[in-house]
């Protein structure tokens, strides 16, 4: 092919050009954090939503695997990853730092401002709770910290981290705080959006789709889940701020352009109280249908009805509906939920495997539980399971009773499910046994203590979800539940089974006690309490399926 004079030149002229955006593109950002926009625009909000969604699929689709590492991933952090400075350094990020780290690093990177909770108290000072986490009556932010134009975006990265999960238990109407209650709907609920759970966890939502809330998940050894929401998120009173969370604006006031440092020096940050966010909303607290001027209105929280077009749907369906997804298509929503089930049990088996990656099973068993097994510190905050085993197990009763739901909304000619077959029971329970018990994708492995190894299908391990056990110090056998041949290779001594056995109950227990700091027992003191429940619930989606 040839060339004239005129196509070379724009050619060389084109080339030119784009090394030249290259070079500038590819220069990584410095660590001085500098603040050339005094407020967030509606342009910057939406690309934190595009920031956020991306690390959620990353994630979702294993391309990474920690925050850090999601954040250090061109294809997870398409946007920002270039601009990453060689400080940049590993950050440890469990689950109430999450919403923090992408909020401060999408500001560093895009020169905002970004403010954060640096001092807290109990919002009433005769709560009994002994841990600001788990406050009955919640919290109260007394100081607000802020990143100011040549901070070290480090410094205040940490600073930023200094706080745990009291900061989100606030009461909704407190103009003081990080964040606000935002209305459920799709402009609400967003990529971005926080999830509080009453019990202490937080996540953060990357995604939205037909009315399925996607989430991602940090957890104490830094490793990264994508769960969805359900009913094993709590509500809670008012008080206790469980639920959706949106971060509040802010804006810097009183601050002055400095020519030398290329940005705004000064001021103080204040935010923007409720009234003047167009998407605040406190229905998730109340329902619908409670007056909201009422002064007793904490007190009937649990009496608030959630209607949509004159018909009242539990919490739950209601947040699905007003975020798209009215109408169910049984066998393939029962298929995504399968699939969900599939997710959070090879996130189940990262966690596991990092018990046995630093040998926590070779150690001697303590002689006393912590005071709550699910809000602690040291090796049985990283490498216990009580809190993701009861959501995993609370995941599996969501499935099953919505399933349930899904027949009995057909056969009552609900116009809402979609379905055009002929055997509708039986075409779900193909899908279960496709998915649950598909050896390639829906299964774990793991090395027993003689080196073999083992494959469980996630059909198995729901047949023996109250079997497997939390404690980190147990052999990996115990962990996944074994028992009869598959047990017998444990090397577990009596005094590890006797732990085993009286635990029993605290596995039977779908709930989360936070408030409970009375479970520092001896073995035998714990096999004679009154914790837990002697009894498990039936949760066999198979089973419920066959039955019908």
């Amino acid at each position: 092919m040839l060339f004239n004079k005129k196509t070379v030149l724009y050619l060389f002229t084109a080339l030119f050009l784009f090394s030249i955006l290259e070079a500038q593109v590819s220069v990584p950002k410095s660590t001085k954090w500098v603040i050339k926009k005094t407020e967030w625009s509606i342009a910057d909000e939406k690309l934190f939503q595009e920031f956020v969604r991306g690390i959620g699929e990353a994630k979702k689709a294993g391309k990474c695997s920690t925050t850090f590492g999601c954040l250090t991933n061109k294809d997870a952090n398409k946007l920002f990853y270039y601009k990453n400075p060689k400080k940049f350094t590993s950050i440890g990020v469990d689950c109430g730092r999450l919403p923090h780290i992408l909020r401060a690093y999408f500001a560093w990177m895009n020169d905002l401002p970004f403010a954060y909770s640096s001092e807290l108290r109990k919002a009433y000072a005769n709560d009994p709770s002994k841990d600001i986490r788990y406050t009955a009556n919640g919290n109260t932010i007394t100081s607000m910290g802020f990143a100011k134009t040549g901070d070290d975006a480090m410094t205040v990265f940490a600073r930023a981290l200094g706080q745990n999960t009291a900061r989100f238990r606030i009461h909704p109407e407190n103009d003081f705080s990080e964040f606000y209650s935002p209305e459920i709907s799709l402009q609400g609920i967003r990529p971005g959006t926080i999830v509080y759970d009453p019990s202490g966890h937080v996540l953060v939502v990357y995604k939205i789709e037909a009315g399925v809330i996607r989430m991602i998940d940090a957890h104490p050894d830094n490793s990264l889940s994508a769960p969805t929401y359900d009913t094993k998120f709590g509500r809670s009173r008012p008080a206790a701020g469980a639920g959706f969370k949106n971060w509040r604006p802010i804006k810097l006031v009183g601050a002055t352009y400095d020519e030398a440092s290329g940005g705004y020096v000064g001021g103080s940050v204040v935010t923007v109280p409720n009234r003047n966010i167009s998407d605040f909303g406190l229905e998730q607290y109340y329902g619908t249908t409670t007056n909201l001027s009422d002064p007793q209105k904490d007190s009937k929280w649990k009496n608030g009805k959630f209607i949509i077009e004159e018909r009242q749907l539990d919490y739950y369906d209601y947040v699905s509906a007003k975020l798209g997804g009215g109408n169910v298509m049984p066998v393939s929503r029962f298929q995504n939920m399968m699939l969900d089930l599939c997710s959070d049990l090879s996130y189940r088996a990262e966690s596991v495997d990092a018990a046995f990656s630093h040998q926590i099973n070779q150690k001697e068993h303590p002689s006393r539980l912590p005071q709550n097994i699910y809000g602690t510190d040291g090796e049985w905050e990283s490498y216990s399971t009580p809190s993701r085993d009861a959501r995993f197990r609370t995941g599996i009763l969501y499935v099953r009773d919505s399933v349930k739901q899904f027949i009995e909304k057909f056969r009552a000619r609900d116009e809402k499910i979609r379905y055009t077959g002929n055997d509708l029971v039986g075409d779900l329970l193909n899908v279960y046994n496709q998915v649950a018990n598909d050896i390639q994708s829906c299964s774990i492995n793991y090395r027993n203590s003689n080196n073999e190894n083992v494959v469980l299908t996630l059909d198995q391990v729901i047949e023996r979800a109250f079997r497997l056990s939390f404690d980190p110090y147990h052999c990996i056998e115990l962990r996944w539940g074994a028992e009869g041949q598959e047990l017998a290779s444990c090397s577990d001594g009596a005094e590890k089974m006797d732990w085993y056995d009286a635990e029993q109950n605290l596995r039977n227990t779908l709930t989360r006690d936070y408030q409970n700091f009375n479970m520092n027992k001896t073995v035998d003191e714990l096999a004679t309490s009154q914790l837990g429940q002697e009894n498990a619930p039936e949760i066999s989606i198979k089973k419920m399926l066959e039955e019908i």
